[in-house]
């Protein structure tokens, strides 16, 4: 009963994981977006099946989903950390010309 348990309480990280990778999307990154859910589908979710099936028979393979959750949802916010600096940078680079045109339209 615990792993079903622990399989729906990770459906939530796996949620905020696809808006994520939706956001990135909508702004303009679809490798960032795609290497997100490609990470969750393909890259953690076979191999940790295989693996901790392997190790732990039926109940590693119940663990495998909420794992890969977790996992991909650390590299979500990792991304979308970095999304975020990086869009502070640029919206300081674009403020320092209107700053300067601001001050010599007062300087006249």
């Amino acid at each position: 009963m615990l792993s079903f348990r622990v399989f729906l309480g990770m459906i939530v990280l796996c949620c905020l994981q696809k808006a994520a990778s939706i956001f990135l999307q909508s702004l303009g990154k679809p490798l960032l977006s795609m290497s997100l859910s490609l990470l969750r589908e393909f890259v953690l979710s076979v191999p940790l099946a295989l693996i901790l099936s392997g190790l732990f028979g039926v109940t590693g393979a119940l663990y495998s989903a909420p794992a890969a959750d977790i996992v991909s949802f650390a590299a979500a916010v990792l991304c979308i950390a970095h999304v975020f600096k990086e869009m502070k940078t640029e919206e300081k680079k674009l403020e320092e010309p209107l700053k300067t045109s601001v001050c010599l339209s007062i300087l006249e």
